[in-house]
């Protein structure tokens, strides 16, 4: 498998998600993992994984279980999913710290990239860099796919699940009422900042709860490092602010506090952004391919996709690779990095692609 595991990850965002035939055992949503089966001689080891249960995600993700599952019958090794019902992933890591504390722990389990130094501080999660260095050819996938948050110190703690970037949704129907140029999909011809603020305000309208607003998103230190050019963080992790972030940031202010054409931060607390642009309420929104599923559903309006803007028009987009771990308190770690090995192969990316 050469330079695919991108690929196959992006896909398997963007591509609709078929169910297998086959179901591995579930436990109900919301409710603690399994008890494990004892791993005696002969009879088949039970590993937990606690899946983050995204309702347009788990059919994919269920694929990737009996696929794995095939992998592993020759070896006693079982896949059994316990959900948790949310698509918040800080809601997950705190049901699976819940689970740690009271030694009820699954085995493996699949996390934000954003989340991984908290559990590796921790300690929560097992460091793989041996087991990786003898069981998986790295130079088959992209350098950086392992070199993402799951990394450090020189030591992995995870391998990656899946690569997600932002990207900029947009309203066609509002683009053609209001007789603008739809924002372009080229990287190298993004909308600029400045061309933001214009279109945002000419897209806004209405007052109160009928307010139209033209964009929301990239009020995140990520994207507006990106979009400066710069890091907001130095090499040595200490905070670095300069001119072109606070330009970038007076742009962001003309747009909600004095053009009104975006949503403020109460606002998107009650709806978030991404939810007021699917009602209608937002006419760009920029947000991560993880909501791709969700914009295709979309029936009241056409949906376009265009690039993130940038200063200069040069568009950039924020990576997050999530990662596939096993938990420090699993009681079976052989059959558990097992359980990853047949979760990572070519077989199971196939899966959740299709």
């Amino acid at each position: 498998m050469k330079k695919v595991l991108s690929i196959l990850l992006v896909l398997a965002m963007l591509l609709s998600l078929a169910a297998c035939a086959s179901t591995p055992t579930e436990t109900p949503e919301g409710e603690v993992a399994p008890e494990k089966t004892e791993d005696t001689t002969g009879e088949v080891v039970e590993i937990v994984w606690a899946m983050q249960g995204a309702a347009n995600e788990t059919e994919g993700w269920m694929a990737v279980v009996n696929t794995a599952n095939e992998i592993l019958k020759d070896k006693n090794i079982k896949i059994v999913v316990q959900n948790i019902p949310t698509s918040s992933w800080d809601e997950y890591y705190q049901k699976v710290t819940a689970q740690i504390a009271g030694g009820n722990c699954p085995d493996i389990g699949r996390i934000a990239e954003s989340l991984m130094p908290t559990v590796i501080k921790k300690n929560q999660v097992v460091e793989l860099t041996d087991r990786i260095a003898a069981d998986i050819d790295t130079s088959a996938y992209f350098d950086t796919c392992f070199d993402n948050a799951g990394n450090q110190n020189g030591k992995i703690y995870g391998l990656p699940s899946g690569v997600y970037h932002k990207i900029l949704y947009y309203n066609k129907d509002m683009f053609d009422a209001a007789n603008l140029e739809y924002p372009s999909a080229d990287w190298e011809d993004s909308l600029t900042m400045e061309e933001l603020v214009e279109v945002s305000k000419a897209l806004s309208s209405g007052e109160g709860a009928n307010r139209i607003y033209g964009y929301s998103g990239a009020c995140d230190i990520f994207n507006v490092g990106k979009q400066a050019g710069k890091y907001l963080y130095s090499s040595d992790n200490t905070y670095v602010i300069d001119d072109s972030h606070r330009q970038v940031y007076s742009y962001l202010d003309q747009m909600l506090n004095v053009d009104k054409s975006m949503p403020t931060p109460v606002e998107t607390q009650i709806m978030g952004g991404f939810d007021m642009f699917c009602s209608g309420k937002v006419a760009m929104c920029e947000e991560g391919t993880w909501s791709h599923q969700t914009a295709r559903a979309i029936t009241d309006f056409e949906v376009g996709i265009a690039a993130c803007p940038a200063i200069d028009g040069k568009g950039s987009a924020v990576a997050f690779l999530d990662n596939y771990v096993i938990w420090s308190g699993t009681e079976h770690p052989e059959e558990a990095w097992e359980a990853l090995k047949a979760i990572f192969s070519e077989e199971c990316f196939n899966a959740l692609a299709e």
